[in-house]
């Protein structure tokens, strides 16, 4: 075992080395620093564990420097720190150094270098064997140490630790300190989907892993017990095995490495460690760099964007909700349709109008269907083609919908584009049920003739009543006059036979003026052709 970690820097200008001097002495590293005359010191740093060496300086004595080291072989590691633009060192070098780090960079970059190649010599030390392994730790702690694009990095780590395991799935999460949440930074799936917030409570096994700090698996994910609550939706979503690797930097617990395949597996004690270790050094990598303090920050960004968003939903559901029941409640029928006709909305008015219930319009049925077949797909064709511009509503006036037993029902119909110009979304159809108002229109016509009729009656009556008075005083005095003539002539003479006929004309006279008198209604009998005339004789009162 590595009892003490010794350090040796060779030509690093002191300003770099003081940038991370102290945390490396607070974890237990033994430094030197060695810039003049570092060939001749070497036994000075005889049986130190790492040297690092800077080539951006005197190149000919480091390069001297490199060689005669590795040729005593008493240097475990050595890492080269070379300038961007001089690249072609490491040709040059190829088989003299272990690892190398580009200039400029910054102080975490070369700390997160540093503390890789300490674990990498345990592992060495451990007995690590397999070349393939080595080969995936050493590409992946080089993308990270020279990761440009964050978040690019670590996707390109989460498809190479996915492709080394052959599995569905790898993705990198971060799990801040309040634990009540994670992040998923990335996803070896879908390069577009990072940064993502996602509640704690629904993920029981990434809970598990934050418990205990070890890493476990899931070989058969329907008959997890840890995952009860989830087995039916994740066997649907395809996947039958989950491995969780803790991501930890010594002893801090920051991530974990998310592992789910469609196949059930299970991974040798050997790539357990393996992938531990793996973890390990993602973990050195986030703590030595502002990425976790970023995460930590979008974590508190996002819990309160999250409370704030659950606001706004709770605010919208309560309008939704208000919206929903002033739509249900309306007297007028209304439906909301998509733009091709598809029914969305069908109110509580509507039901009661056409007779069918929302569960067996909504969704299943077409605006087309509830419309006559002439004129339902040409109003659709209008408004697919716009010719309605952006107006709010448009009128259609008098139309006719079929019910569901077929029957037509007479509506005023009026409708609403929803959405903007050029892009809407659907309409809004706004009826109102004209049968009540035809029937109103019915009676108000028969009530109309009916007022005409007793109006007429009533000048009827009005004007016999006033013809018969008039008419009564000359009769009654032709009548006495008639009778004083009678009693000046002898019966049997040719005069009394004529003023006999017309005292008996006179009283008939007499009973037609008292008929006309008592008219209050009328009927009319035929008369000279086809003329008709007035039945004086029925318009009096009824007679029980």
């Amino acid at each position: 075992m590595l009892d003490k970690i010794k350090v040796a820097f060779v030509y690093v200008p002191d300003g770099i080395v003081r940038n991370i001097k102290e945390e490396l002495e607070l974890e237990g590293v033994e430094l030197i620093v060695l810039n003049d005359e570092a060939i001749e010191n070497l036994d000075k740093i005889a049986g130190y564990n790492l040297l690092i060496v800077d080539f951006s300086g005197n190149r000919e004595e480091a390069s001297k420097l490199v060689r005669r080291i590795r040729g005593a072989s008493k240097f475990a590691r050595i890492l080269i720190l070379v300038q961007v633009d001089q690249l072609y060192i490491l040709e040059n070098e190829y088989g003299y150094y272990d690892d190398y780090l580009n200039k400029p960079f910054k102080p975490h970059h070369l700390l997160y270098k540093i503390k890789l190649n300490l674990r990498l010599l345990r592992l060495l030390e451990g007995g690590i064997s397999k070349t393939d392994q080595f080969e995936l730790l050493s590409e992946i702690a080089n993308k990270l140490a020279r990761a440009d694009n964050f978040y690019d990095t670590v996707h390109l780590v989460a498809k190479r630790i996915a492709k080394y395991l052959g599995v569905m799935r790898c993705s990198i999460i971060v799990v801040p300190d309040d634990e009540k949440e994670f992040i998923m930074i990335s996803t070896s799936d879908n390069d577009r989907l990072f940064k993502m917030p996602l509640k704690l409570d629904k993920y029981p096994e990434i809970k598990e892993i934050i418990k205990t700090r070890r890493p476990f698996e899931i070989s058969d994910v329907e008959n997890s017990f840890i995952l009860k609550e989830f087995n039916r939706e994740l066997k649907e979503a395809g996947i039958r095995y989950i491995c969780l690797i803790p991501i930890n930097d010594i002893n801090e617990f920051l991530g974990v490495i998310f592992i789910r395949d469609n196949r059930e597996r299970h991974l040798s004690a050997i790539e357990l460690d393996f992938m531990t270790l793996v973890g390990e050094i993602i973990g050195i990598f986030f703590n030595n760099s502002k990425f976790l303090n970023e995460m930590k920050s979008i974590s508190r960004d996002m819990a309160s964007e999250i409370k704030s968003m659950e606001f706004t939903l709770s605010k919208l559901r309560e309008d939704r909700d208000f919206l929903n029941d002033l739509i249900q409640d309306a007297i007028e029928g209304i439906i909301i349709t998509n733009i091709d006709g598809n029914i969305l909305v069908f109110n509580k008015t509507t039901e009661k109008v056409l007779g069918y219930s929302s569960v067996e319009v909504v969704e299943k049925m077409r605006i087309q269907d509830l419309l006559p077949q002439d004129y339902s797909e040409d109003i659709i064709e209008e408004f697919n083609n716009k010719r309605f511009g952006s107006r709010a509503i448009v009128s259609m006036g008098k139309k006719l919908l079929i019910g569901k037993k077929k029957e037509s029902i007479p509506v005023m119909l009026n409708a609403k584009l929803i959405g903007k110009s050029k892009d809407f979304l659907g309409i809004i159809w706004q009826f109102v049920d004209m049968r009540e108002l035809i029937n109103a229109q019915e009676k108000l016509v028969e009530l109309t003739e009916n007022l005409e009729i007793a109006r007429k009656k009533a000048f009827t009556a009005a004007l016999a009543g006033t013809a018969a008075h008039e008419m009564n005083q000359p009769l009654q005095s032709i009548m006495g006059y008639v009778e004083l003539l009678m009693r000046r002539v002898k019966e049997g003479t040719l005069e009394h036979k004529y003023l006999t006929t017309i005292n008996q004309e006179c009283e008939r006279m007499a009973q037609i003026i008292k008929n006309i008198g008592n008219i209050t209604r009328y009927k009319t009998k035929e008369y000279v052709g086809s003329a008709r005339i007035i039945d004086i004789n029925e318009g009096g009162e009824d007679k029980e």
